[in-house]
């Protein structure tokens, strides 16, 4: 039970996590490509889910 709760807790997190790292990536001026790359999707799929929330 310990683990699934940690795992909850690593699920609730992560958006957050990911959109920050996202949005550093941006201003260390990191192309969408790269970032899909690295996210392991498009350029196009990563632009789509972080673009709007990075640039607020």
């Amino acid at each position: 039970m310990t683990a699934l709760r940690a795992i909850a807790r690593v699920q609730d997190t992560t958006p957050a996590l990911a959109l920050a790292t996202v949005r550093t990536a941006q201003e260390a001026m990191v192309s969408w490509e790269a970032i899909g790359t690295a996210l392991g999707c498009t350029r196009q799929s990563a632009h789509e889910l972080y673009a709007r929330q990075v640039s607020q």
